[in-house]
């Protein structure tokens, strides 16, 4: 393996990119690994950077200053920085992806300055990554009081972004004469008559071509800046042939309804909750190509006519609302064939006494993968887990099974279990507390019977994506490690 050709070194090491152990463990095997795979490490050097290893961090980037700087620093304004540390690469010049606000953090570690001349040490740091000699794919300028004075080569630095997490913030507007190729937009609304940075926003989307992700979040209080939520609507039109993925919420959603209309080719909607609950704007918007649907406190009613306006592309469906789960499972199984993921609230204790329509909904969507279902009490888990093994179609076997208040009986699981055996094992999730052991003894049991594949308690149900079982790795290895060594 030491010997690979470098090509096919790199081919393999990009891989690895998102696995920082695996990554730290090539370092150490020869120079040319080690020269192939630092560039990908510090290609987004803030990526699961744990707090600890932040001065080491600093440390290398502080060491990147020159001797002038030092020099004028300390001549000018009395500031000694330590001593740099030999670096054997540049390692800023790999860097594509740039969070702002980690270059404050990186004047933290520098205890010894004093605060009033911190701001002079930060300058030089961030001319050290916004130059003529860096070029970054991804910015994020989120918590950062971003000024642009003083800094040259910003235009070409940012010239070819493909993402952006930001606050309204002044520096919008520029950068929206600057690039014009971002793809992913992530931005913070808040609430407050900025005329400038509003337009800053509504410019910024407008300039872009090929703009195919946009999330909007509001951070504070009532959207009542009309203006702003037309003009935000109106920007979104311009990108209707690129743009698939909003992300927004529902606030700011119910303004700009109009425009998403026009939004025929969006493939995923996510709407994020806040106070409002009666409103049925949606229930006129059709999204013919729409596939991954996630939503929070839209009523049933809106969410079944923009189900019924889907034309069957629909493959995933999370759903966080307590109303009329019955009528939205028919709506479900009439008008998503393709469906390969659902997660239901279930509140109503009627709906329990109304399997028939559980049957109809595992009949009717044959590619149905995984099952996420939270249960809040006075359940009928018998009749359920019957109607699971009785109908589901042969490809489901994902399951999560939460309960708020009514735990089911281990008299319950066993049957489902016995009743699962030849099948495909289960991948099972639930939200036991850790008293339960009866239910966890019984689950172990199957799992050594090979009824189960594996189980996992989340008890808080947050450690896992809505329609992920099976837990991401563990990056706890650091691209700093091999500093301390």
């Amino acid at each position: 393996m030491a010997t690979l050709n470098k090509d096919t070194l790199l081919l393999i090491l990009v891989k690895l990119q998102n696995d920082n152990n695996s990554l730290y463990s090539c370092l150490l095997v020869n120079k040319t690994w080690c020269e192939t795979t630092i560039p990908i490490l510090w290609k987004n050097p803030w990526r699961d950077l744990p707090r600890e290893k932040e001065k080491s961090q600093s440390n290398v980037i502080v060491s990147h200053l020159s001797n002038e700087v030092r020099e004028n620093l300390k001549r000018k304004h009395d500031i000694t920085l330590p001593e740099p540390m030999k670096l054997s690469f540049n390692y800023i010049s790999f860097c594509r992806y740039l969070e702002l606000y980690r270059l404050d953090r990186i004047t933290i570690t520098l205890k010894h300055i004093k605060k009033s001349k911190i701001s002079r040490v930060r300058l030089e740091i961030i001319r050290l990554f916004i130059n003529r000699n860096t070029r970054f794919t991804h910015l994020y300028i989120h918590r950062f009081d971003f000024q642009t004075n003083f800094i040259p080569g910003i235009e070409i630095c940012f010239s070819k972004l493909k993402f952006l997490r930001s606050q309204p913030n002044n520096f919008l507007n520029e950068l929206s004469g600057i690039s014009n190729s971002i793809e992913k937009l992530e931005l913070y609304i808040t609430n407050y008559n900025n005329s400038d940075e509003n337009h800053g926003i509504t410019k910024l989307i407008k300039a872009q071509k090929n703009l195919n992700y946009i999330s909007f979040t509001y951070e504070k209080g009532d959207m009542s800046d009309e203006l702003l939520c037309k003009t935000l609507g109106n920007s979104l039109i311009k990108h209707v042939d690129t743009l698939k993925y909003l992300k927004i919420d529902l606030e700011l959603f119910k303004k700009i309804t109009k425009p998403l209309s026009c939004l025929v080719n969006l493939s995923s909607l996510e709407i994020n909750p806040n106070r409002l609950r009666d409103w049925d704007q949606i229930e006129n918007v059709s999204l013919p190509f729409l596939k991954f649907l996630k939503t929070q406190q839209v009523s049933t009613k809106s969410l079944i006519s923009l189900i019924e306006n889907t034309k069957g592309h629909l493959t995933e469906i999370s759903i966080d609302y307590e109303d009329d789960e019955q009528n939205l499972i028919q709506a479900i199984y009439k008008n998503c064939p393709k469906l390969k993921y659902l997660k239901l609230l279930i509140r109503n204790k009627e709906f329990s006494h109304s399997i028939k329509e559980l049957d109809n909904f595992l009949i009717n969507c044959q590619h149905l993968n995984g099952l996420v279902i939270s249960i809040r009490k006075n359940f009928d888990w018998d009749n359920f887990f019957k109607s699971l093994t009785r109908s589901s179609p042969n490809c489901l076997f994902k399951f999560k099974l939460f309960s708020i208040w009514d735990n089911y009986r281990s008299e319950s699981l066993k049957l489902f279990f016995d009743n699962w055996k030849g099948r495909h094992p289960i991948l099972l999730h639930t939200s036991l507390p850790h008293d339960e052991k009866e239910n966890f003894d019984l689950i172990k049991k199957y799992v050594k019977e090979g009824i189960i594949k594996k189980h996992e308690n989340d008890l808080d149900k947050t450690i896992f994506e809505d329609f992920e079982w099976i837990h991401p790795t563990h990056k706890t290895g650091s691209k700093f490690d091999f500093l301390n060594n």
